[in-house]
């Protein structure tokens, strides 16, 4: 179909035995080389608009058992949604993801969490939006970027839990991010911002974020 663009994947799945009691979201259960267990393989699909210059939207979705001994159906689903827009100097992007575990009580039980606040999540949330100008787009002969953004994160890796546990209400935040890139050149950036964050039980995380990226 014109302007569709779409991919298929079978991968290793996640390593539910990996979960730490009080994990904040999937990083423990990633894979990694050659020491990935292929017992129980995941299935991704993914698909995009790219018919319009300057606009890309879509959605994919990461479907598999996180149980690799094969004792447990521990059905794992990543599902997202994403579009970013650029026209003259603006930017815009938007993502949303939500994951949702089956039987995480019974994965709670298979490793040995039984007080109430060890807990491996049933759900999880994240979006984000942002936006930004390149203000050197008001010059005409202007060789770099320079863009100043705002960004707003709202995520939490224990949306729900299971009967009888207790979600950690530091696992939910919400973030805005101000700053600026310069883009020198096409394949170089250097990015500054600073990051307000404020978690569901009460407390603050304030900082300042240092970039740069090279594409090789």
């Amino acid at each position: 179909v014109s302007g569709l663009a779409y991919k298929a994947y079978v991968v290793n799945g996640f390593d539910a035995s990996k979960f730490g009691p009080s994990d904040d979201g999937f990083r423990s259960v990633r894979q990694k080389g050659s020491k990935a267990k292929f017992n129980q393989p995941a299935g991704v699909v993914a698909l995009n608009y790219v018919g319009q210059p300057g606009l890309i939207a879509g959605a994919s979705a990461y479907f598999g058992n996180s149980d690799q001994s094969g004792a447990n159906s521990i059905l794992t689903g990543i599902y997202e949604g994403h579009v970013a827009a650029t026209w003259k100097g603006l930017s815009v992007r938007a993502l949303g993801a939500y994951s949702t575990i089956a039987n995480a009580d019974d994965l709670n039980a298979a490793l040995g969490f039984t007080a109430p606040t060890d807990t491996v999540a049933s759900a999880m949330f994240g979006y984000y939006g942002e936006v930004g100008y390149d203000v050197m787009n008001l010059l005409d002969d202007a060789t770099i970027k320079l863009t100043p953004f705002i960004r707003f994160s709202h995520l939490d890796t224990q949306a729900d839990v299971p009967a009888g546990k207790q979600a950690n209400d530091a696992r939910g935040r919400k973030i805005v991010d101000a700053g600026v890139a310069i883009q020198p050149i096409g394949q170089l950036t250097f990015k500054a911002d600073y990051q307000f964050t404020s978690f569901d039980d009460g407390s603050d995380d304030n900082r300042l974020n240092l970039g740069v990226g090279f594409i090789f």
